[in-house]
């Protein structure tokens, strides 16, 4: 087994964890000292929401390359990549205040879906009559308020029902993330196929018996830190970026120092 106490001493140095940490919380710092929680579902609230996600998934893809998972990474990265494409729709959209609505609906539509599944379940799971009477009572109420939602986008589900990304009406050529994805300037980028690679490739060989060496698959790694340190910290910077320039924020430093770290790394793998 790898001495992971030296994998993590060598993980930091390599690969500027302590500059990556402090860009986070420059970034933190800017936001928190300048916008107030929104708590109307606006495209502020998307703004917000999207911001504090990202922080939280730069710190949990740092904690997992520091401790030698450029793998797990590496499929957070991928999460944090799908947010900067959505948040990009969005930005490009943010006057379409039916398209916001739509899209904080269908989180609403989605928890009385997956409640009223979990009351079906619980109805058919008891044999006390008084509890399945009252579990179909509030499943009722469910039923009704999820039939109202139906009602309500009938012209544009078309007969259908609800699916993911249904919300996004005709601004696409289907309703999808790949059809948000084609619309966006990073689909023909190199970070499309990376995404891809993270998509498919997450932990695939790791019992693999092509090789002869000693190491465990599952040990702590020493490689394969460029790609996600990249991918990562691209999708950060442009969440930012959007953000920022919402909320008149200046940012070039944070968007400099990234480059910084990026830079070389990309005239690495590309050589």
């Amino acid at each position: 087994m790898a001495d992971t106490e030296n994998i993590f001493l060598d993980n930091a140095k390599r690969w500027h964890f302590q500059e990556i940490q402090e860009i986070i919380k420059t970034a933190e710092d800017y936001f928190f000292d300048v916008v107030d929680p929104s708590r109307e579902q606006d495209y502020n609230y998307i703004l917000n929401e999207q911001f504090t996600s990202a922080a939280l998934y730069a710190k949990e893809i740092l904690t997992l390359l520091y401790n030698g998972f450029p793998d797990g990474a590496m499929s957070l990265a991928k999460n944090l990549y799908e947010n900067m494409i959505l948040l990009c729709f969005f930005e490009k959209h943010k006057e379409d205040d039916e398209l916001i609505l739509r899209y904080f609906d269908d989180r609403k539509i989605k928890a009385l879906s997956d409640s009223i599944s979990l009351y079906r379940f619980l109805e058919t799971g008891t044999s006390n009559p008084e509890i399945r009477s009252g579990i179909s009572q509030m499943n009722h109420e469910r039923k009704k308020s999820y039939l109202q939602y139906k009602k309500k986008y009938s012209e544009l589900l078309n007969g259908q029902a609800f699916r993911p990304y249904w919300w996004i009406g005709d601004l696409a050529d289907s309703c999808s993330f790949g059809s948000i994805h084609k619309q966006s300037i990073w689909y023909d980028s190199i970070f499309r196929y990376l995404y891809e690679t993270a998509s498919g490739q997450i932990h695939t060989g790791n019992f693999s018996k092509e090789d002869d060496s000693n190491e465990r698959k599952t040990d702590p790694q020493t490689e394969g830190y460029q790609i996600p340190i990249c991918f990562f910290l691209t999708a950060f910077e442009n969440i930012c970026h959007i953000v920022f320039s919402n909320y008149e924020i200046e940012h070039s430093d944070i968007q400099k120092n990234i480059k910084k770290i990026t830079a070389p790394i990309f005239s690495e793998i590309w050589k």
